[in-house]
């Protein structure tokens, strides 16, 4: 019975979860958005209070030209992220090719306001 038990704690533990392709989070003194946007091109949006508790109350899909334009522009080498705590600021993670990125970015930086933007169309 412990051989199973652990056979099967063994085996969920190394199953490999599916991340998004982007998970992209925007703070300001007025408002807050989550984005996430899966590897097949779904993309989930929530706002305001659903935003901060990381709930999504919108789903929609990305044309092929949308998802290639956001694979584009996450593939920047131009992200960096900033060292200093910021209350207004975006949180950018990034799941591409096995290799995971974190960025915390300033509401004023370009390339991630750029990203933003598009998210918002």
């Amino acid at each position: 019975m412990k051989l199973l038990l652990g056979f099967i704690v063994l085996l969920v533990g190394c199953t490999k979860t599916n991340r998004p392709l982007l998970q992209f989070e925007m703070y300001s003194d007025t408002q807050t958005a989550l984005y996430v946007v899966g590897q097949n091109g779904t993309i989930e949006f929530g706002g305001g209070i659903d935003a901060l508790v990381g709930r999504t109350t919108w789903e929609g899909v990305l044309t092929s030209v949308q998802l290639a334009k956001l694979q584009e522009l996450l593939s920047s080498e131009q992200m960096q992220s900033v060292k200093k705590k910021l209350a207004n600021r975006y949180v950018i993670e990034i799941q591409q090719g096995g290799v995971f990125q974190l960025f915390v970015m300033p509401l004023t930086d370009s390339v991630a306001t750029e990203l933003y933007y598009f998210l918002e169309e």
